[in-house]
């Protein structure tokens, strides 16, 4: 296009909507026209460009520079009152309408500037920015578990920050640090976890995720057989509403489990817990028709289990409940009718190349105004508080609009301690595995809605992956029917129903990836590439329905999408009945 540069700034009606009529910070938490918004302009999670999959030692082979897709002009952030400046003596056609930016001034879109009797205008940028290999430095600490060592919990959080890095990630690092120091002090009056809890404080996170994602390709191969969870602590809190989380599924249980543990910090509510107010704030309203179920001797006549247990809607009163039946409190726990909802996970921070690319279930909580992500509640992003990114990042904000007295910020590390106290700690790991059959499930109904016929009629049996779905969920029953019937005295018997547990969501790897991004290997839970058409879908098969509504009238883009369409949905059905092999007997 014959660009020069390009220049990015922050559109009010984002940061400081006028709509609102609110005065900017210090008097509320939108963003002045003098700030300036800094973020990476690469952000695809694949950390070091220079060492895509393979961690960037000293002694790394590296890509030349000139064979990376890096942009060849300057990008430059600045302020909206500075674009101000330029937008409003822009020559050439009028901004479309919906381009308004929430200012009086009205725009074109160049190019050049308009004469108004002034000599010409000459844009000049001048930028300081070197293109340089700096050493980044990853802190690592650990707690050895007694029982299996070998078997690891992990916690981390990004410790850079732009500019003072208040929100982002300060708070973060706070809690992450009580964290280390309240299990450090219980390791000192005699307490060991069952398995180790390794704590991570990540460096560049800023930059393309590279602590974490160089760490992850780093230790890939011990991570394979040893990570059970990793536990994110990054933008712990950015309102005073309600947490919110985005999670792997077998991460659920557990998370409504330490979310009830912990009181409400506003007293004045008359929601008592944590999971109260999140429920309440956050409620997920399932329909009975698209719970999984099973029927009454399923597999063989001494497979019996109650199949009214779906039809509960109550909730689950701990591990086990009364009966003493893990499997029951499982599926309970499954079949509510409305719980807290959970955000999907996506490509914003340090747990991306967990799940992507090692398939390790990750969490990532956060305390947030209600309103924030209510119209969206898959994301949160830069815009649920307009000041991340900027110098107005600062003490000041958390402790004049936010969290005065860090009551809120108390409850989420309170929460972040029983989740990794349980997950470190429980003689089994807590992975119900029925959340990720009702996911599956979801992710099916979707998918039929919306492509049923369109894929009957380019040949592509959906039926096959319900059946792959159903024989999940049936698996899973299994499993947990015999977790319940194991012999608590055996240790090796324990040993390998916690080994299944930790490798299930491995299962969900594949090797090619995505297929327009490989190093996505996820192919259930990773985020989509394209501005996805539909709410939530298996993300290949989103991808190339995206692709397929803007490409109506090329044969040949149509052609070939179809041909992605179906191979990725074959991988899709196989990878779901490797993933229910994977928890049945063992032979």
């Amino acid at each position: 296009m014959g660009a020069a540069a390009l220049l990015l700034y922050p559109d009010p009606e984002h940061y400081n909507p006028p709509s609102l009529g609110l005065k900017p910070f210090p008097s509320s938490q939108y963003m002045p026209s003098d700030a300036i918004r800094h973020d990476s302009l690469i952000w695809n999670g694949l950390g070091d460009p220079q060492t895509p999959g393979y961690a960037a030692t000293s002694y790394a082979h590296r890509l030349p520079l000139q064979s990376l897709h890096l942009p060849s002009i300057p990008v430059q952030p600045i302020s909206f009152e500075n674009a101000l400046q330029i937008l409003s003596r822009l020559d050439g056609s009028k901004a479309p309408k919906a381009w308004n930016n929430g200012s009086n001034t009205t725009y074109n879109l160049g190019p050049g500037f308009r004469n108004d009797g002034n000599s010409n205008i000459t844009l000049h940028l001048k930028i300081s920015n070197q293109l340089v290999n700096k050493t980044i430095y990853n802190v690592i600490g650990s707690i050895r578990g007694r029982v299996e060592p070998d078997r690891y919990v992990i916690v981390g959080n990004h410790r850079d920050a732009w500019f003072n890095g208040a929100i982002d990630s300060a708070a973060g690092t706070a809690a992450f640090l009580e964290l280390s120091r309240v299990f450090g002090d219980l390791l000192t009056d005699g307490w060991r976890p069952r398995r180790s809890i390794i704590f991570c404080s990540w460096g560049a996170e800023e930059f393309n995720l590279i602590g974490s994602t160089e760490w992850i390709e780093e230790n890939m191969k011990i991570l394979h057989g040893r990570a059970i969870a990793y536990i994110n602590s990054d933008i712990v809190v950015i309102g005073n509403g309600s947490l919110s989380v985005a999670a792997s599924p077998l991460l659920y249980h557990t998370i409504f489990n330490a979310s009830k543990e912990v009181p409400n910090p506003n007293e004045e509510e008359g929601a008592k817990t944590v999971y109260d107010k999140w429920l309440i704030s956050y409620p997920l309203m399932r329909n009975s028709s698209g719970m999984i179920s099973v029927k009454r001797n399923a597999f063989d006549s001494s497979f019996d289990v109650d199949n009214d247990l779906f039809n509960a809607n109550q909730h689950f009163a701990g591990e086990p409940n009364e009966s003493g039946s893990l499997l029951q409190t499982y599926m309970e726990s499954a079949a509510l009718q409305t719980r807290p909802k959970v955000r999907q996970l996506d490509m914003r921070s340090s747990y991306a190349p967990f799940f992507t690319v090692a398939g390790i279930p990750a969490l990532d909580i956060t305390y947030t105004n209600v309103n924030d992500i209510k119209s969206d509640a898959n994301q949160i992003n830069s815009m649920s508080n307009p000041l991340l990114h900027t110098k107005y990042d600062t003490f000041e904000v958390i402790d004049k609009f936010i969290d005065p007295q860090f009551k809120y910020h108390k409850a989420v590390t309170q929460v972040l301690g029983e989740i990794i106290r349980d997950i470190a700690d429980s003689l089994f790991i807590p992975f119900n595995l029925l959340d990720y059959a009702q996911v599956l499930k979801d992710l099916y109904i979707t998918l039929h809605i919306h492509t049923e016929s369109i894929l009957a009629n380019n040949g592509i049996k959906i039926e096959l992956l319900d059946s792959a779905i159903k024989n999940f969920t049936s698996a899973a029953i299994r499993f947990h029917l015999n977790q319940d019937k194991i012999d608590f005295t055996d240790p090796m018997a324990i040993r390998r129903v916690n080994d299944q547990l930790m490798l299930i969501e491995r299962t969900f790897l594949d090797p090619n990836g995505l297929p327009r991004n490989m190093m996505k290997r996820h192919i259930i839970l990773s985020p989509s590439e394209t501005d996805p058409p539909y709410d939530e879908m298996f993300p290949g098969l989103m991808d190339e329905f995206s692709i397929l509504l803007h490409q109506t009238g090329n044969s040949n883009v149509k052609s070939w999408t179809w041909d992605v369409i179906r191979a990725h949905f074959s991988i899709i059905v196989s990878t779901i009945q490797s993933a229910a092999q994977a928890i049945s007997d063992v032979i």
